[in-house]
């Protein structure tokens, strides 16, 4: 499987002579060949795919005897392992005994992924264009009914999303120059109702929303049912109103000015015009604004709900749609406003940008705020809290702190399985990795992603994405995030363990300076004093050797403790860390 992914043509050439009936061979996720060839990205190497499963499949012409012959080619599958161990043959670990007989160019793994989706996230243009040619179908949807194209929209991979829709259109044409009709691949949607186009908007990817209206993408198919996943959205949820809920001008500017483009080409054509009989989805038949969702909330309610009245005045439908659409340009080039995440408990608050956050978040500090001082900051965004043992304590620490503010359960950090099992492939220990939601109007989260090593953060190569940073960036975060790193060397506190982690601060200090302009929120903080739950009662505690005084919610050290110790540094807002003074003083 490796000679697949580094595309070593000879190599698979000579395997596949040798024994043809590794076309059947899986990995233990399900991935057949055509699932690692696509992720290679060679159009030769998927060629030879292709041949070696044409041979294979070319004596079986009756299905009546399949299972016999099958049966046949596990045993050779096992005789071809056993040799090439005893030749010394590498082969990876993941390789298993053959689980599954579907060798075909549309088979899925476990999680429902095709190999055209699997070309999709990495990134291979030739390798989607080549399935294509193949026979790959594009309409097939993963384990949540997402496509290939779903997954371009959401990765950003406009490459991948052009062969796509390219493909789709002919094919279209074809089907309907013969009789025949097929579903629009650029309106397919998943089990939840939601369309490419949702996924690019909730994303905030312009440039895939530009690429799917130009594709003729409709701009008001409602969501079927009520989502928490990737996409937390209401039933009936347009692609506005994810740009809504997401605050993002520049999509709603998009979106509106296709409306505006739509309803002027209907309006031209009359009457008896295609376009004038289109699905009221499509957006060619009336503003998009006035679209309410299955709770009756339209994208402009949901600005108000995040407390963007900026955005309520532009998709508010008494707005001409040509002034909403100056004002959402005017509105994306300013970007958001200071104030958008106001406290209503301090209205001061809104006056504070988020570095008050941070000082608030600095040294203990956290102990001093109210859980309605801190979940306004939230608001729409997530909280990332990447590091060791204690930024779990953190995390479960908040959890008790937002106790009344969240729904006791916690999901996982993404819905689509590659983007969990990436993030755990870490060096030295695995990534766990969780989330909880906050309840309410505007949203927001807070994850945890475990990181050992301060190394894991950036520029590693051993890490997808190249680090738990830039990972997070290209798929899962967005600017206004809030990064919140903790790792220290209090586990290893020798001078070589600081000489190799202070290299490490100095790389994650250069990333920042380089990134600030559009990720500015990323804080390295120790952390503070915390309590833990007694979840047989369902209430917060403090730790031992504090007092805390339930009136005031506060924690205070008791006289008892040795402040000499780790708990008693952590309430008196001492460094751990000599290291980290030196190497991030700001």
């Amino acid at each position: 499987m490796q000679a697949l992914l580094n595309g070593d043509l000879q190599a698979i050439q000579a395997l596949l002579k040798q024994n043809p009936s590794l076309v059947y061979a899986h990995s233990k996720a399900g991935e057949n060949l055509w699932h690692f060839a696509a992720q290679g990205g060679d159009a030769q190497v998927l060629k030879a795919v292709a041949a070696a499963v044409e041979g294979v499949l070319a004596g079986q012409k009756k299905q009546d005897k399949l299972k016999g012959r099958i049966n046949h080619e596990f045993n050779k599958v096992n005789q071809a392992v056993n040799q090439a161990i005893s030749s010394a043959v590498p082969l990876p670990a993941a390789i298993a005994i053959p689980m599954s007989t579907d060798i075909g160019i549309n088979a899925k793994t476990m999680d429902g992924t095709t190999p055209l989706m699997a070309a999709v996230k990495a990134g291979k243009p030739e390798a989607v264009a080549e399935l294509l040619a193949a026979g790959a179908d594009a309409r097939r949807g993963d384990s949540s009914g997402a496509t290939a194209v779903h997954h371009a929209a959401w990765q950003g991979q406009a490459a991948c999303l052009a062969v796509l829709l390219q493909h789709g259109q002919q094919q279209e044409e074809q089907e309907a120059a013969g009789g025949s009709w097929v579903p629009r691949l650029v309106d397919v949607t998943t089990h939840t109702g939601l369309t490419p186009l949702h996924y690019a908007a909730w994303k905030s990817r312009p440039d895939m929303v530009k690429a799917l209206v130009n594709a003729g993408a409709s701009l008001a198919v409602p969501s079927v049912s009520d989502t928490m996943g990737a996409v937390a959205a209401n039933a009936g949820s347009t692609p506005l109103h994810l740009a809504a809920m997401k605050g993002d001008a520049a999509i709603v500017r998009l979106l509106l000015r296709a409306n505006l483009k739509l309803m002027a080409l209907a309006a031209a054509e009359g009457p008896g015009g295609p376009l004038a009989s289109a699905p009221t989805a499509s957006g060619a038949r009336g503003d998009v604004r006035k679209t309410a969702d299955k709770y009756g909330k339209t994208a402009a309610n949901l600005a108000w709900d995040m407390q963007r009245s900026d955005l309520a005045l532009i998709l508010d439908p008494s707005t001409p749609l040509e002034q909403a659409i100056e004002l959402a340009a005017a509105a994306a080039k300013a970007g958001p406003p200071a104030a958008a995440l106001p406290s209503a408990a301090d209205p001061a608050a809104a006056k504070q940008p988020l570095p008050q956050l941070a000082k608030k978040l600095g040294g203990g500090s956290i102990l001093q705020l109210s859980p309605c001082d801190l979940v306004p900051f939230l608001r729409g965004r997530t909280l990332w809290l990447l590091g060791d043992s204690h930024t779990k304590t953190l995390y479960r620490a908040l959890q008790c702190f937002l106790f009344d503010f969240w729904n006791q359960k916690e999901c996982k950090i993404s819905t689509d399985p590659q983007d969990v099992a990436d993030i755990a492939k870490q060096p030295a220990q695995e990534g766990v990795s969780n989330c909880f939601h906050l309840t309410g109007s505007g949203g927001g989260r807070i994850c945890i992603i475990s990181v050992a090593l301060t190394s894991s953060l950036v520029n590693n190569t051993a890490v997808a994405g190249g680090g738990i940073l830039p990972l997070l960036r290209q798929r899962l975060a967005k600017p206004e995030d809030i990064f919140y790193i903790n790792t220290g060397t209090w586990h290893r506190k020798t001078p070589q363990w600081a000489s190799e982690y202070k290299p490490d601060l100095e790389a994650l200090g250069e990333y920042y300076q380089e990134t600030r302009n559009e990720w500015p929120h990323m804080l390295f903080r120790e952390t503070p004093a915390v309590h833990p739950a007694d979840t047989a009662r369902n209430v917060c505690l403090p730790l031992d050797g504090y007092n805390y005084d339930p009136s005031s919610g506060m924690l205070s050290l008791a006289s008892t403790v040795n402040t000499s110790d780790s708990i008693g540094m952590w309430a008196n807002s001492y460094g751990l860390n000599k290291v980290v003074r030196e190497t991030l003083p700001q």
